[in-house]
């Protein structure tokens, strides 16, 4: 995305203020939960060069955001910068569809910490509200967007400070905690390597949510541990969009003579010429000089 158009930082009143504009419906809560935010800086961006953006409600749909609260301890100062751009699909799509893309860098000063950055992306789509119509619906969609990274990088900053026994525990139960938080406790447990996370990760291989698949991969494959080749090998084998790929390439990243033997059980059984051929290629690359 091409930055277009910048707003300089936004005090929280100024989004206070747009929230007195529009009635929000109904949310669960009213009163942000922790800190109120102590900067806030919007960026309005285009994904082609020389197009501009749509008329983005920006201002309300991250008021709205905001209501569910951030979450964090009372004495953090987070400062939120939001880059967002509406585009009108193309005509194959059904007219009037614009599509909101959102990214959000959430900066953390908390006592006792270093100052952290934690980033997150969301994206929502809304029918009928091209060209100036349904204002309110694309506010509501332009709130989802920015919730979406906004719970991301939340999740980021809550994970980031917990022991690794506590982050293992969140990928073992897994539906105890937001998608979020999962989300986070598995890029964190890949930085971290840990060894415990090698069977819960194996396990949410099977997750129905492409993104937990993917970043449970992401684990396993920073973990190299022979132990993962035989889950990994059966994601290889599923008929999904990313997963199998990114199983393949964790696969060549463990090495050793376990998993060149998994890529070839991969490349005999595939039914996916593509597939088959990535195994073998893999397979010949770890052969001829190991993977890099």
């Amino acid at each position: 995305m091409r930055l277009i158009r910048t707003n300089s930082t936004l005090p929280l009143l100024a989004t206070a203020a747009c929230l007195a504009c529009a009635t929000p419906p109904s949310p669960a809560r009213t009163t942000p939960r922790g800190p109120t935010l102590a900067g806030l800086k919007v960026e309005f961006v285009s994904a082609d060069e020389g197009s501009a953006p749509e008329d983005c409600p920006a201002a309300t749909g991250i008021g709205f955001a905001l209501l569910a609260g951030l979450d964090l301890d009372a004495a953090a100062r987070p400062v939120l910068e939001v880059a967002i751009g509406c585009e009108s699909g193309p005509p194959s799509d059904e007219p009037g569809t614009v599509t909101v893309s959102v990214e959000v860098s959430l900066d953390l000063a908390t006592s006792g910490h270093p100052d952290e950055s934690y980033d997150g992306a969301g994206m929502a789509t809304c029918t009928g509200c091209g060209g100036g119509k349904a204002p309110g619906a694309l506010a509501m969609t332009v709130a989802r967007a920015v919730r979406e990274a906004l719970d991301l990088a939340l999740g980021q900053a809550r994970v980031a400070l917990l022991p690794d026994d506590a982050v293992t525990a969140i990928l073992a139960s897994p539906d105890g905690d937001a998608r979020s938080v999962l989300l986070a406790a598995l890029e964190e447990a890949a930085m971290r390597r840990l060894r415990a996370a090698l069977e819960p990760a194996a396990r949410l291989l099977d997750s129905d949510d492409d993104d937990v698949a993917l970043r449970a991969v992401g684990v396993l494959s920073r973990l190299q541990e022979p132990g993962a080749l035989k889950a990994l090998g059966k994601a290889a084998l599923t008929k999904r969009s990313e997963v199998p790929f990114a199983a393949l390439r964790a696969m060549a990243d463990i090495d050793g003579p376990e998993a060149r033997r998994a890529l070839e059980l991969v490349a005999g059984q595939a039914t996916d010429p593509i597939l088959a051929r990535e195994a073998n290629e893999l397979l010949h690359e770890i052969t001829d000089g190991g993977s890099e």
